[in-house]
């Protein structure tokens, strides 16, 4: 059985969660009631009441209270903390939002466990220490993307600008997302970010990023396409174990390192190098988790032999890119209109949503393009 088969985001992903119990510290607690379909732990290490459960019947909004108080005892609390599981498996979850107060202080880091559904995190504008952008958690100054809602609606994101870390299991178990767009920004990605997002198709990675993190695309199984920029460095374990659909991966000069079973039990054919060969031991993994791929590398390129760890190597020689000719273009009748000249055996797509995609009319292989001035409207170039 490989290693990465037993590292603790199987947990993680498989069992909620559930794991991760033992290793939390437990703190002397001194008081705990419920109150309208919520649970609340009073412990003598922090100040105020945390939220450990939700569970019961609720309506599509749940909104914690900025103050609290025991109904047995009449003593009341702020509520500062979200606690380990708060929003687990203890509710029949299909939220709309679920609204957070001005007093929290304090999220544990598997607040919410993989198979919560709710469509968005709403924070108080008045917290001081935590934001939401549209639905999505993340710290105060929009830093830090601490959680995106599981079913958020929309299946493209683009994360914003602000952000320079993905937090750990920030997209997990995402399934309504295809497309994440990750800006430059970005310069840390934590452990298993995307992992589980099975319908997750396409992701253009930060240049701004160092390494691809252990687990990231931890069974992604949907995962098709991966632009990974020159100026990552390394890949480590797992990064893309079981991308059950992720055909071909393209690799940049940069790349010096690739850790143990980071392209294992994947469905690579071929993994393109731009560079020398890298530092690597196992990366494709070993028996019957060995990813079946061709590795290629550039001729002049040094450090290649006839297999690289375990996979057969070949040169690849790409061929010369096809080009695409944009005549200049003019304003008609409040439409901008100009002309495409599009490669042999391609045809272009127009879409208004990036969603449904429509076949433009040709001649020869000049397209002639217009669409009204002030409108987005996209265009694509799909090989025959």
């Amino acid at each position: 059985m490989k290693k990465y088969i037993s590292k603790l985001i199987c947990a993680v992903l498989s069992l909620g969660l559930t794991l991760f119990a033992a290793t939390q510290a437990k703190a002397d607690v001194i008081d705990w009631f419920d109150v309208n379909g919520i649970s609340y732990e009073i412990a003598t290490d922090y100040a105020g009441a945390m939220v450990t459960s939700v569970y019961g019947t609720h309506s599509s909004e749940i909104t914690i209270p900025e103050r609290v108080t025991n109904p047995h005892t009449g003593n009341s609390y702020t509520v500062t903390r979200i606690g380990w599981a708060a929003f687990g498996s203890d509710i029949d979850w299909d939220v709309d939002f679920i609204f957070i107060p001005k007093t929290i202080v304090f999220f544990d880091e598997f607040f919410m466990s993989y198979g919560v559904n709710v469509k968005a995190l709403n924070v108080d504008p008045e917290n001081p220490n935590y934001a939401s952008t549209d639905g999505v958690l993340m710290n105060k100054d929009k830093s830090l993307l601490i959680r995106y809602p599981r079913i958020k609606p929309g299946s493209t994101y683009e994360i914003p600008s602000t952000v320079k870390t993905l937090g750990e299991l920030c997209f997990v178990w995402c399934d309504l997302l295809t497309e994440i767009y990750v800006p430059d920004t970005v310069t840390n990605i934590e452990f298993s970010a995307f992992g589980g997002c099975v319908n997750l198709t396409t992701v253009r990675l930060s240049a701004g990023l160092k390494k691809v993190p252990g687990q990231t695309f931890f069974r992604c199984t949907g995962l098709k396409k991966v632009i990974v920029p020159e100026g990552i460095k390394g890949i480590e374990s797992a990064a893309f174990a079981s991308c059950e659909e992720l055909k071909t991966l393209e690799l940049p000069a940069s790349i010096e390192t690739i850790d143990e079973d980071a392209l294992a039990d994947c469905g690579l054919e071929g993994v393109y190098f731009h560079g020398n060969a890298p530092a690597a031991e196992n990366a494709f993994g070993e028996g019957e988790y060995m990813t079946q791929a061709t590795v290629y590398y550039l001729e002049g390129t040094t450090g290649w032999g006839d297999t690289f760890c375990g996979r057969p190597t070949a040169v690849w020689n790409p061929s010369e890119k096809p080009t695409v000719h944009f005549d200049p273009p003019t304003i008609v009748d409040g439409k901008l209109v100009f002309n495409i000249t599009c490669p042999a055996g391609t045809t272009l797509e127009s879409s208004t949503d990036l969603k449904t995609w429509t076949p433009v009319a040709v001649e020869g292989n000049v397209y002639t393009v217009d669409t009204t001035v002030g409108k987005h409207t996209y265009y694509r170039i799909k090989a025959e």
